[in-house]
């Protein structure tokens, strides 16, 4: 009796389980998501047709978003977003202004759009080397299937998209193409005939709506349509590159390439995860700007138009230091941006001194940098973020750290250091024989207050440095612990790091010497909902304490979190879909420098480093690495040391840097 009772106990609750399973649990459907491809070293896979965010491909020129057909517009038929770097509004807030998306056209197979037919067999990939978007898919319904292979690819330096239709059909098919954006008038197509059979493939203007072309597709057949085009905007016909005709030949033919054999990469002994997570962050990093253009560096760059194409300080304290020694070219244009601003900057910071000492307003010289910097330079935000100061310091030293690297003119950033200190000088009193700043907001955002830490600090840091001949101690808030954030701070919260960015990258000897102490205070206390770059710098702060797992973990944490799109899109925060935000991923590539390669950039070297490079203006790189312990080598290749190329190879504690030959 007793084993009869346990025998239906046990029959009750698996049926038990099993009601659970199948009537409450969600259970995998035709419309259900499939599961997220296994992470590949140099490669991202998206098997699901329905993810949220399109992909996008950018090259600091042109930024496109592509649907999951590699078309651009969405299901409603309009466009998805484009951007070009010189397209802004001139006037008002002078902010980034959409773009025609010229992939916005379609083909009809069988008298039916792409949309219209079901989607089998789909896969979605990008080639972190390459930069090359695939997709193919099986379209099914109304007649016979027909395989769709798209490669999309944006080259660098140009405004040009190149894009190749494969198809193959297992009967005969017509396809014909809509070409939507009659605006296009550099669009150029051509026909692979891959068999025979085909009559040539041109494209027609109809009743000037825009173009097509048809052709017909014999069963077990495959033609291949290739595309190229220059994009018109916002350039005069005059000034746009001469390109040849594009008839055939890989999709990245004519071009420089984005994995040419000096371009930067790392090389990881390690989980495959992480190896795909630093090709991902750097691919997207170097591809979101152009060299050969004083760019404005948004936190979204060419994504959207969320922060309207403003320049942050995102730019100076995140994306430079990432980019400064594995792309510089693409970095300087960081530091050139904010030089050719400094009169637009210098009429601010008069006009900011000038209200708080009216005695000054025709004397002072000093320089005061918008918090959001407009295409001219000038302040844009409203509210209370103009008295985010900080700024001010932060790209003084970022422009100082450029000329250390030879990214930047040093008698220019000198004069830019100049104003940048007068203008504390202005506006920071002399109390009880210390400055303070009043009435300022921190990097937490949170807080408008008085004395804050980081703020302080720097503002110390550019007048000890350009203005050493005046009083340049300053106060700094701190209790029977150590230093605070700010007045009052009572250590509960805050939206994101602040004081921490005194030990990182400030490397205030004052601040590092309190390092765990800060650390154990402030890391934790950094709110989920926050934006994304919080996490990476705890970590590479950890890193240098030497607390090699939680270093890793938070490192872990810094873009794991916000890349949750399979295609390794960032977004500013978890739980958002909205990317690509340039700002993290130059955070969670930075851990890596200056955390676990232990690459140390002042005016010492790090103490027991293994490697030391004198630099300019008295300043020195050393390493001293801090590799997780799962990470059994990483290597860097063509790192970038004023002008000369080095590949830097560390395992455990040891580094090796080994000269490069340039190319001819």
């Amino acid at each position: 009796m007793k084993i009869h009772r346990f025998v239906l106990f046990g029959l009750f609750l698996v049926g038990l389980v099993a009601a659970i399973y199948f009537l409450v649990l969600p259970r995998a459907t035709a419309d259900t998501a499939p599961d997220r491809a296994k992470p590949e070293a140099y490669r991202a896979v998206n098997l699901d047709p329905k993810a949220k965010e399109p992909a996008l491909l950018w090259n600091g020129i042109l930024g496109v978003r592509i649907n999951r057909l590699g078309l651009g517009r969405d299901a409603e038929g309009d466009d998805l977003p484009a951007f070009h770097c010189d397209l802004y509004e001139s006037t008002g807030e002078e902010k980034i202004v959409p773009a025609l998306n010229v992939l916005n056209f379609d083909w009809e197979i069988g008298g039916k759009k792409l949309e219209e037919h079901a989607i089998e067999n789909y896969t979605e990939s990008l080639d972190f080397k390459t930069g090359v978007l695939s997709q193919s898919y099986r379209l099914v319904g109304g007649g016979p299937s027909v395989t769709a292979r798209v490669l999309t690819y944006l080259p660098p330096g140009k405004a040009v998209i190149r894009q190749e239709w494969r198809f193959e059909s297992q009967g005969k098919a017509i396809i014909k193409m809509i070409y939507g954006p009659k605006e296009i008038e550099d669009a150029s197509w051509s026909l692979i005939n891959e068999g025979g059979g085909y009559e040539a493939f041109t494209l027609t203007d109809v009743d000037g709506q825009g173009f097509d072309g048809v052709f017909e597709l014999e069963p077990r057949r495959v033609a291949t349509v290739r595309r190229q085009i220059q994009v018109p905007y916002p350039l005069p016909a005059a000034h746009r590159e001469a390109l040849e005709t594009y008839n055939s030949g890989p999709i990245t033919a004519g071009f420089d390439r984005w994995d040419e054999p000096d371009a930067p990469r790392f090389e990881l002994d390690g989980p495959v995860e992480d190896q795909q997570a630093l090709s991902a962050l750097l691919f997207y990093l170097r591809t979101s700007i152009d060299p050969a253009r004083t760019q404005r560096v948004s936190p979204m760059v060419l994504s959207n138009s969320q922060y309207f194409g403003h320049v942050f300080w995102d730019a100076d304290l995140w994306v430079f230091p990432a980019l400064a020694l594995l792309d510089p070219a693409r970095a300087s244009v960081i530091p050139q941006y904010r030089l050719d601003h400094m009169p637009a900057y210098s009429a601010e910071g008069k006009a900011y001194t000038s209200a708080l000492r009216p005695a000054r307003s025709l004397v002072t010289d000093a320089l005061k940098v918008p918090w959001e910097s407009s295409m001219t330079g000038k302040e844009t935000v409203p509210g209370p973020s103009r008295k985010e100061l900080h700024i001010t310091g932060t790209v003084a030293y970022s422009l100082d750290l450029a000329a250390s690297l030879g990214l930047a003119d040093l008698s220019r950033t000198e004069e830019f250091g100049k104003k940048a200190a007068t203008f504390w000088s202005d506006i920071a009193p002399i109390e009880n024989g210390k400055r303070v700043i009043k009435d300022v907001m921190s990097p937490d955002e949170n807080h408008i207050g008085d004395n804050d830490l980081y703020t302080n600090m720097i503002a110390e840091w550019c007048m000890r440095r350009y203005l050493p001949n005046q009083p340049v101690e300053f106060y700094f808030p701190q209790d029977d612990k150590g230093f605070l954030t700010y007045d009052g701070d009572r250590v509960r919260g805050y939206k994101q790091t602040a004081a921490l960015l005194t030990v990182f990258p400030l490397q205030d000897a004052r601040a590092v010497a309190q390092a765990k102490t800060m650390f154990d205070r402030f890391a934790d206390k950094t709110s989920r909902t926050g934006p994304a770059m919080s996490d990476s710098i705890h970590a590479t702060i950890a890193a240098r304490l030497g607390k090699s797992s939680v270093a890793y973990n938070l490192w872990r944490a810094s873009w794991y979190d916000f890349c949750q799109h399979p295609l390794m899109l960032f977004s500013e925060k978890r739980g958002q879909t909205k990317t690509y935000f340039a700002t993290g991923a130059a955070g969670s590539l930075q851990t890596v420098l200056y955390g676990f390669a232990g690459i140390q950039i002042d005016t010492k070297p790090a103490e027991g480093a293994k490697v030391k490079l004198p630099l300019l203006n008295g300043r020195i790189l050393s390493i001293k690495p801090n590799l997780p312990k799962d990470w059994r080598r990483l290597t860097i290749r063509n790192l970038s040391v004023l002008g000369k190329k080095y590949d830097l190879t560390m395992s455990g504690t040891s580094a090796k840097l080994v000269a490069v030959a340039l190319k001819p």
